[in-house]
Protein backbone atom coordinates (compact mmCIF):
# COMPACT_ATOMS: atom_id res chain seq x y z
CA UNK A 1 0.00 0.00 0.00
CA UNK A 2 1.30 3.44 -0.91
CA UNK A 3 1.92 5.88 1.96
CA UNK A 4 -0.79 8.43 2.62
CA UNK A 5 1.33 11.38 1.46
CA UNK A 6 1.73 9.74 -1.94
CA UNK A 7 -2.02 9.41 -2.41
CA UNK A 8 -2.53 12.95 -1.12
CA UNK A 9 -0.03 14.41 -3.57
CA UNK A 10 -1.55 12.49 -6.49
CA UNK A 11 -5.00 13.77 -5.57
CA UNK A 12 -3.82 17.36 -5.14
CA UNK A 13 -2.14 17.49 -8.57
CA UNK A 14 -5.45 17.94 -10.48
CA UNK A 15 -7.50 19.08 -7.47
CA UNK A 16 -5.38 21.96 -6.18
CA UNK A 17 -6.11 24.27 -9.17
CA UNK A 18 -9.84 23.75 -8.58
CA UNK A 19 -9.51 24.43 -4.84
CA UNK A 20 -7.60 27.60 -5.69
CA UNK A 21 -10.44 28.54 -8.05
CA UNK A 22 -13.01 28.14 -5.26
CA UNK A 23 -11.01 30.45 -3.01
CA UNK A 24 -10.54 32.93 -5.83
CA UNK A 25 -14.30 33.16 -6.39
CA UNK A 26 -15.01 33.96 -2.73
CA UNK A 27 -15.26 37.79 -2.58
CA UNK A 28 -14.26 38.02 1.07
CA UNK A 29 -10.86 36.34 0.53
CA UNK A 30 -10.16 37.07 -3.14
CA UNK A 31 -7.56 39.77 -2.47
CA UNK A 32 -5.75 37.63 0.07
CA UNK A 33 -5.47 34.46 -2.06
CA UNK A 34 -4.58 35.89 -5.48
CA UNK A 35 -0.98 34.86 -4.91
CA UNK A 36 -2.07 31.21 -4.82
CA UNK A 37 -2.78 31.13 -8.57
CA UNK A 38 0.89 30.81 -9.61
CA UNK A 39 1.34 28.03 -7.04
CA UNK A 40 -1.62 25.97 -8.28
CA UNK A 41 0.71 23.86 -10.43
CA UNK A 42 3.08 23.09 -7.56
CA UNK A 43 1.49 19.76 -6.43
CA UNK A 44 1.66 18.46 -10.02
CA UNK A 45 5.31 19.51 -10.26
CA UNK A 46 6.11 17.78 -6.96
CA UNK A 47 4.24 14.69 -8.17
CA UNK A 48 6.35 14.55 -11.33
CA UNK A 49 9.70 14.93 -9.56
CA UNK A 50 9.04 13.41 -6.15
CA UNK A 51 6.80 10.36 -6.51
CA UNK A 52 8.04 6.94 -7.62
CA UNK A 53 6.85 5.38 -10.86
CA UNK A 54 3.81 3.25 -10.19
CA UNK A 55 2.35 5.55 -7.54
CA UNK A 56 -1.41 5.27 -7.88
CA UNK A 57 -4.68 6.33 -6.30
CA UNK A 58 -7.97 4.52 -6.83
CA UNK A 59 -11.17 6.62 -6.89
CA UNK A 60 -14.01 4.08 -7.25
CA UNK A 61 -16.63 6.73 -6.39
CA UNK A 62 -15.62 9.07 -9.23
CA UNK A 63 -17.43 8.76 -12.59
CA UNK A 64 -17.53 5.03 -13.45
CA UNK A 65 -14.57 4.26 -11.22
CA UNK A 66 -11.48 6.37 -11.82
CA UNK A 67 -7.83 6.14 -10.96
CA UNK A 68 -4.67 8.27 -11.03
CA UNK A 69 -1.22 6.84 -11.66
CA UNK A 70 2.28 8.12 -12.38
CA UNK A 71 3.97 6.13 -15.12
CA UNK A 72 7.05 6.53 -17.26
CA UNK A 73 4.96 7.66 -20.22
CA UNK A 74 3.28 10.52 -18.36
CA UNK A 75 5.98 11.67 -15.92
CA UNK A 76 7.87 13.81 -18.47
CA UNK A 77 4.66 15.28 -19.87
CA UNK A 78 3.45 16.12 -16.36
CA UNK A 79 6.76 17.79 -15.51
CA UNK A 80 6.78 19.96 -18.63
CA UNK A 81 3.09 20.84 -18.31
CA UNK A 82 3.45 21.83 -14.65
CA UNK A 83 6.45 24.03 -15.42
CA UNK A 84 4.54 25.80 -18.22
CA UNK A 85 1.54 26.52 -15.99
CA UNK A 86 3.78 27.58 -13.11
CA UNK A 87 5.66 30.11 -15.22
CA UNK A 88 2.44 31.34 -16.84
CA UNK A 89 0.77 31.82 -13.46
CA UNK A 90 3.51 34.16 -12.26
CA UNK A 91 3.06 36.30 -15.38
CA UNK A 92 -0.72 36.79 -15.45
CA UNK A 93 -1.62 40.42 -16.24
CA UNK A 94 -3.21 42.59 -13.57
CA UNK A 95 -6.07 43.70 -15.85
CA UNK A 96 -8.94 41.20 -15.60
CA UNK A 97 -6.73 38.89 -13.56
CA UNK A 98 -9.55 37.19 -11.65
CA UNK A 99 -11.62 36.40 -14.75
CA UNK A 100 -8.54 35.18 -16.62
CA UNK A 101 -7.47 33.09 -13.63
CA UNK A 102 -10.78 31.21 -13.64
CA UNK A 103 -10.24 29.85 -17.15
CA UNK A 104 -6.53 29.46 -16.47
CA UNK A 105 -7.11 27.23 -13.44
CA UNK A 106 -9.82 25.08 -15.07
CA UNK A 107 -7.61 24.44 -18.09
CA UNK A 108 -4.69 23.63 -15.79
CA UNK A 109 -6.75 21.15 -13.77
CA UNK A 110 -7.92 19.46 -16.97
CA UNK A 111 -4.39 19.02 -18.28
CA UNK A 112 -3.21 17.39 -15.04
CA UNK A 113 -6.30 15.17 -14.87
CA UNK A 114 -5.87 13.73 -18.35
CA UNK A 115 -2.16 13.10 -17.82
CA UNK A 116 -2.66 11.13 -14.61
CA UNK A 117 -5.93 9.46 -15.63
CA UNK A 118 -5.93 5.68 -15.85
CA UNK A 119 -9.43 5.35 -17.26
CA UNK A 120 -11.25 6.63 -20.33
CA UNK A 121 -13.95 8.81 -18.64
CA UNK A 122 -11.47 10.81 -16.56
CA UNK A 123 -9.11 11.14 -19.53
CA UNK A 124 -11.86 12.57 -21.71
CA UNK A 125 -13.18 14.83 -18.93
CA UNK A 126 -9.69 16.26 -18.45
CA UNK A 127 -9.22 16.80 -22.16
CA UNK A 128 -12.58 18.56 -22.48
CA UNK A 129 -11.83 20.79 -19.48
CA UNK A 130 -8.46 21.80 -20.90
CA UNK A 131 -9.68 22.42 -24.44
CA UNK A 132 -12.98 24.17 -23.74
CA UNK A 133 -11.69 26.31 -20.86
CA UNK A 134 -9.02 27.65 -23.23
CA UNK A 135 -11.89 29.42 -25.03
CA UNK A 136 -12.03 31.82 -22.07
CA UNK A 137 -8.31 32.52 -22.43
CA UNK A 138 -8.69 33.32 -26.13
CA UNK A 139 -11.68 35.66 -25.76
CA UNK A 140 -10.28 37.40 -22.67
CA UNK A 141 -9.25 40.63 -24.42
CA UNK A 142 -12.82 41.24 -25.61
CA UNK A 143 -11.73 42.83 -28.90
CA UNK A 144 -13.29 41.97 -32.30
CA UNK A 145 -10.21 39.91 -33.29
CA UNK A 146 -10.44 38.07 -29.97
CA UNK A 147 -14.14 37.29 -30.50
CA UNK A 148 -13.44 36.03 -34.02
CA UNK A 149 -10.48 33.92 -32.92
CA UNK A 150 -12.51 32.51 -30.01
CA UNK A 151 -15.37 31.45 -32.29
CA UNK A 152 -13.02 29.69 -34.69
CA UNK A 153 -11.13 28.08 -31.81
CA UNK A 154 -14.36 26.85 -30.20
CA UNK A 155 -15.52 25.32 -33.49
CA UNK A 156 -12.31 23.32 -33.84
CA UNK A 157 -12.22 22.45 -30.13
CA UNK A 158 -15.75 21.03 -30.16
CA UNK A 159 -15.02 19.12 -33.37
CA UNK A 160 -11.90 17.66 -31.78
CA UNK A 161 -13.79 16.64 -28.64
CA UNK A 162 -16.50 14.93 -30.71
CA UNK A 163 -13.90 12.99 -32.70
CA UNK A 164 -12.12 11.94 -29.52
CA UNK A 165 -15.39 10.96 -27.84
CA UNK A 166 -16.27 8.72 -30.78
CA UNK A 167 -12.77 7.22 -30.72
CA UNK A 168 -12.85 6.55 -26.98
CA UNK A 169 -16.32 4.98 -27.14
CA UNK A 170 -15.10 2.72 -29.95
CA UNK A 171 -11.97 1.83 -27.97
CA UNK A 172 -14.01 0.99 -24.86
CA UNK A 173 -16.35 -1.16 -26.94
CA UNK A 174 -13.48 -3.03 -28.63
CA UNK A 175 -11.50 -3.59 -25.44
CA UNK A 176 -14.55 -4.19 -23.20
CA UNK A 177 -12.88 -2.10 -20.48
CA UNK A 178 -12.49 1.53 -19.44
CA UNK A 179 -8.93 1.11 -18.16
CA UNK A 180 -6.33 2.78 -20.38
CA UNK A 181 -3.80 0.07 -19.63
CA UNK A 182 -5.72 -2.44 -21.74
CA UNK A 183 -7.42 -0.34 -24.41
CA UNK A 184 -4.88 -0.98 -27.19
CA UNK A 185 -4.58 -4.73 -26.79
CA UNK A 186 -6.01 -5.30 -30.24
CA UNK A 187 -5.14 -3.81 -33.62
CA UNK A 188 -7.14 -0.60 -34.25
CA UNK A 189 -9.32 -0.54 -37.34
CA UNK A 190 -9.03 2.25 -39.98
CA UNK A 191 -11.99 4.21 -38.58
CA UNK A 192 -10.45 4.32 -35.11
CA UNK A 193 -7.08 5.34 -36.51
CA UNK A 194 -8.70 8.17 -38.44
CA UNK A 195 -10.60 9.41 -35.38
CA UNK A 196 -7.47 9.35 -33.20
CA UNK A 197 -5.26 11.01 -35.80
CA UNK A 198 -7.79 13.77 -36.49
CA UNK A 199 -8.97 14.29 -32.91
CA UNK A 200 -5.50 14.66 -31.43
CA UNK A 201 -4.27 16.29 -34.65
CA UNK A 202 -6.49 19.31 -33.97
CA UNK A 203 -4.74 19.74 -30.61
CA UNK A 204 -1.27 19.26 -32.07
CA UNK A 205 -1.90 21.67 -34.93
CA UNK A 206 -1.39 19.22 -37.77
CA UNK A 207 -1.37 21.02 -41.17
CA UNK A 208 -4.92 21.85 -42.33
CA UNK A 209 -6.17 21.22 -38.78
CA UNK A 210 -4.16 24.12 -37.33
CA UNK A 211 -6.23 27.01 -38.71
CA UNK A 212 -7.74 27.98 -35.35
CA UNK A 213 -4.43 28.13 -33.48
CA UNK A 214 -2.46 31.10 -34.93
CA UNK A 215 -5.28 33.64 -34.44
CA UNK A 216 -6.03 32.19 -31.00
CA UNK A 217 -2.43 32.54 -29.81
CA UNK A 218 -2.23 36.04 -31.27
CA UNK A 219 -5.02 37.40 -29.03
CA UNK A 220 -4.43 35.32 -25.89
CA UNK A 221 -2.42 37.06 -23.11
CA UNK A 222 1.16 35.80 -23.31
CA UNK A 223 1.10 34.38 -19.77
CA UNK A 224 -1.81 32.12 -20.77
CA UNK A 225 -0.76 31.57 -24.40
CA UNK A 226 2.51 29.86 -23.43
CA UNK A 227 1.01 27.04 -21.29
CA UNK A 228 -2.02 26.85 -23.57
CA UNK A 229 0.10 26.41 -26.70
CA UNK A 230 2.52 24.04 -25.04
CA UNK A 231 -0.28 22.13 -23.39
CA UNK A 232 -2.33 21.61 -26.53
CA UNK A 233 0.72 20.61 -28.55
CA UNK A 234 2.42 18.12 -26.29
CA UNK A 235 -0.79 16.76 -24.76
CA UNK A 236 -1.94 15.99 -28.29
CA UNK A 237 1.34 14.13 -28.76
CA UNK A 238 0.73 12.38 -25.44
CA UNK A 239 -2.67 11.24 -26.72
CA UNK A 240 -1.07 9.72 -29.81
CA UNK A 241 1.64 8.01 -27.74
CA UNK A 242 -0.96 6.67 -25.31
CA UNK A 243 -3.41 5.28 -27.86
CA UNK A 244 -1.07 4.60 -30.80
CA UNK A 245 2.11 3.38 -29.09
CA UNK A 246 5.21 3.67 -31.26
CA UNK A 247 6.20 0.34 -32.79
CA UNK A 248 2.96 -1.41 -31.82
CA UNK A 249 0.64 -0.35 -34.64
CA UNK A 250 1.46 -1.76 -38.09
CA UNK A 251 -0.48 0.39 -40.57
CA UNK A 252 1.85 1.41 -43.42
CA UNK A 253 -0.82 3.46 -45.23
CA UNK A 254 -1.69 5.54 -42.16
Amino acid sequence: MMPDWTSLLLALAPLWPLLTLVLLLAPEVRRQVGWLVPLAALPALLTAVGLPLGAELELPWLLLGAGLELQEVNRVFLLVTALLWLVGGWSLPAVGRTRLSVWFLVSMAGSFSLLLAQDIPLFFLGYAMMSLASFGLVIHAGTPPAHHAARVYLLFAVLGELLLLLALVLIAHNAATLELEFVMDRQPEPLLLALLLLGFGIKVGTPLLHLALPPAYAVTPLAAAVPMAGGLLHLGLYGWMRFLPLGQVAEPLW
